[in-house]
């Protein structure tokens, strides 16, 4: 039918243009052409006003979705991709008639992610301020929006500084709880409309069945923390002592010398053991 278009398809396209124009209003971006649309429609970095210059910074992702979308779901076969997004997803509804813009944040969905023995999907819902579990669901509520403008405003450089240090915040707030969130630690927030986060919790829920996935994945900082343990010219005992401790505990735990790529502790041993 080469001579058709469907209507809401063309809509669709549109609301995704406005979009992407207020986008660049405030970062570079790489737009997924339809063909390769698998869940993202644009992969960002913010631009850093430096006097005369514009400097590449924090990147981000995007989904557009009409204003008449009130829920996006994650079944079963897509929540892994969801869950194991690595840099930070924001969603943006898009008012194709007044050509303005709103983003939201997806975090709250971690809430509940790490005490829910199984879950079939992930829902979210851009009119809820609230997170729960309902059969093997979650449903998270992603409102208030956390950025809106209209596409006009957004060409001003008044709007892309301040969409700049706004979004810088929120970015860094979704980058710690996609770091953390391999430990099982979620981060929980609230927000006013157009606001920033406000962390009020930081805790986990682990599983014994989890420890040694999570002792693999502690090493690096173990390691980067016995450097600092070795910083000072005289290094404390009780110090070194708490490192060979751990040390020990990785041994028990199955680990061989070989097992551990953990040069600064392998050092902090030698120097206990020459005292």
């Amino acid at each position: 039918m080469p001579y058709r278009l469907g209507r809401n398809l063309r809509k669709g396209h549109l609301a995704e243009d406005i979009g992407m124009n207020v986008l660049r209003g405030f970062s570079a971006v790489a737009d997924v052409r339809h063909q390769d649309h698998i869940g993202v429609d644009a992969y960002c970095v913010l631009l850093r006003p430096e006097k005369r210059l514009l400097l590449a910074d924090d990147p981000f992702s995007v989904q557009f979705k009409s204003m008449s979308v009130s829920r996006v779901t994650y079944d079963e076969d897509s929540i892994d991709w969801f869950i194991g997004l690595q840099i930070p997803l924001f969603f943006g509804k898009v008012d194709a008639r007044t050509g303005r813009v709103a983003f939201y944040t997806t975090s709250r969905y971690r809430k509940r992610l790490f005490n829910s023995p199984k879950i079939n999907n992930i829902v979210l819902d851009f009119d809820s301020v609230e997170t729960s579990i309902d059969g093997g669901a979650i449903v998270a509520g992603l409102y208030p929006p956390i950025l809106e403008c209209e596409e006009k405003e957004s060409r001003t450089d008044e709007f892309a500084c301040h969409a700049f240090s706004h979004l810088k915040k929120w970015i860094a707030f979704e980058k710690r709880s996609i770091e953390l969130q391999k430990f099982n630690i979620h981060i929980s927030a609230k927000w006013s409309m157009g606001g920033l986060p406000e962390v009020y919790f930081e805790g986990s829920c682990t599983h014994l069945h989890e420890r040694q996935n999570h002792m693999r994945d502690a090493l690096p900082i173990i390691d980067k923390l016995a450097h600092h343990a070795m910083g000072t010219e005289e290094c404390d005992p009780k110090l070194l002592q708490a490192f060979i401790r751990i040390f020990e505990w990785y041994c028990n735990e199955g680990y061989s010398n070989e097992d551990l790529p953990i040069d600064n502790l392998s050092r902090v041993i030698e120097i206990w053991e020459s005292q």
